[in-house]
């Protein structure tokens, strides 16, 4: 019935005119809506795994099955209308079912009432790929994990944010942030700037962002493993607060690292990951004595943060005198050059 309405001549859109969102005309969007729809055993399903529409009206009256509505307006749920119209074309037959609600209300057409049913329909909190992963096992752990280690030695006090919602006092590390972090650390940083999104795909980067050593279904790490990572973290928040810091002083924000170093605190901390894994067996011998105190974290990470930092401003500089490769976002060009990272990360 919806969609009948929706293909009606001289309604279309006309439908959507209290919305503040008309549907979408790109050929990319919701395509799983209506493959759903369209597909004959998970057609039935769509009752369940759609947000349904709502609509606001004059009046109406039901009588039997007929219903007879009066300044009849979607105000959420335009591109599932939009869907299934395309569904429907794909398969006339189409038997999917939507939720629907109507709220009638005393307003002839728009008005206070309206616009606030409008505005709580549409004002919904995104939900983002990673979410879906919140409830795993090594997620959960991570999230008791990490406060308890959290504000000892060189480490900064913070807690995890596994899920969306999640908060706790202090300072959080984002799921989408420690994946980043910690995957520069182990591989490199140029997928976190190219590709972050695999981070979230079970078949692609995930198991290397959260696994040990890359294992699937990981339920937790090591002792040396979880220490490993806080590594990561502290030289990623000393980057960004050097970055920082140099960004706001009126003495050093002109300074060639003003302009990228805090956007490229990962690629730092991945090229200190590589300088400490060299000298790690000669000196520190594993990351749990590393960050035991912080004058053994100095003593060993900042030398290497130093070169490091000298590195990339060498590279940075190169890379600004030849504006062929500078292009619109310098940092971030060279940051996802894999050419670029195996020559630094292999550099004395």
């Amino acid at each position: 019935e919806l969609v009948d309405l929706y293909r009606r001549r001289n309604v279309g859109n006309r439908i959507f005119n209290l919305n503040i969102r008309l549907p979408l005309t790109s050929q990319k969007v919701n395509p799983t809506m209506v493959a759903t729809a369209c597909d004959p055993v998970e057609a039935g399903n769509f009752f369940y795994y759609n947000n349904g529409v709502s609509a606001v009206c004059a009046g109406y009256t039901l009588n039997g099955s007929k219903l007879t509505i009066q300044r009849f307006q979607v105000v959420n749920g335009a591109q599932t209308i939009s869907a299934l119209a395309k569904a429907r074309r794909k398969n006339p037959n189409l038997n999917a079912r939507v939720l629907f609600r109507l709220t009638e209300t005393a307003e002839d057409y728009g008005g206070p009432f309206t616009d606030n049913i409008i505005k709580y329909n549409n004002t919904q909190n995104p939900v983002k790929v990673s979410d879906f992963f919140a409830n795993d096992d090594i997620q959960i752990w991570l999230r008791d994990k990490i406060p308890q280690i959290a504000g000892k030695g060189p480490i900064p006090p913070c807690y995890y944010i596994h899920k969306s919602g999640y908060k706790r006092s202090g300072k959080g590390i984002r799921i989408e942030q420690l994946a980043g972090i910690r995957h520069a650390f182990l591989y490199g940083p140029v997928p976190s700037y190219r590709e972050p999104q695999q981070f979230f795909d079970r078949d692609k980067r995930y198991w290397e962002a959260f696994g040990e050593n890359g294992a699937e279904n990981t339920r937790s790490w090591s002792e040396e493993e979880l220490y490993k990572c806080a590594t990561a973290i502290t030289i990623h928040q000393r980057v960004q607060d050097i970055g920082r810091k140099l960004r706001s002083s009126e003495r050093t924000k002109n300074t060639v690292e003003a302009k990228y170093l805090y956007r490229l605190a990962r690629y730092v901390t991945a090229l200190v990951g590589v300088g400490l894994e060299a000298v790690k067996k000669d000196t520190f011998q594993d990351y749990t004595t590393l960050v035991a105190s912080t004058a053994t974290f100095d003593r060993y990470v900042q030398p290497i943060l130093k070169e490091a930092r000298s590195v990339l401003r060498r590279e940075w500089m190169a890379m600004q005198a030849d504006r062929e490769r500078t292009g619109v976002q310098p940092e971030y060009n060279l940051a996802r050059d894999e050419k670029i990272w195996a020559r630094l990360s292999e550099s004395p």
